[in-house]
């Protein structure tokens, strides 16, 4: 029953994900910088909920302001990762979206492309690499 109301949670976030950058990508371009603050954080927003159900973690912890234990600074960390690098959202929007700064956002960047080398953690990126192309098939997530 609970793994049921987990994949219903995903379901749900995903779908939410996906219409969100099928709504904004088209105009990314024409956006001021506000709109991009807030197209930032409706899209972060959705990718930390369904981080939170992919890895099993709390919502209210990922969003905290407080850096908190290992295992959610990691998780948070590749939400940051992601969200730059598939959602195409500047290392400033990205740090507004999760509440931190962009020399954090920096960072989390560089440490999760160097954890890639190590292919059990490549492959959990990957694989959720492949559920984000997956909610959105055209092309790049970020055009």
């Amino acid at each position: 029953m609970q793994n049921d109301v987990g994949n219903k949670r995903m379901t749900e976030n995903a779908l939410y994900l996906a219409d969100l950058m099928q709504r904004n990508s088209s105009v990314k371009s024409q956006l001021t910088s506000r709109e991009r603050q807030l197209r930032a954080w409706k899209l972060c927003g959705a990718l930390m909920a369904l981080l939170s159900v992919f890895f099993q973690v709390s919502l209210h912890d990922l969003r905290s302001p407080q850096r908190g234990n290992c295992h959610i600074a990691r998780i948070r960390q590749f939400g940051m990762y992601i969200a730059h690098t598939m959602f195409g959202l500047s290392m400033s929007e990205v740090a507004y979206a999760f509440c931190r700064e962009r020399t954090t956002v920096k960072h989390a960047c560089h440490l999760i492309e160097d954890m890639r080398e190590n292919e059990k953690f490549d492959r959990s990126v990957s694989s959720f690499e492949y559920l984000i192309r997956a909610l959105y098939p055209c092309g790049s997530v970020g055009e």
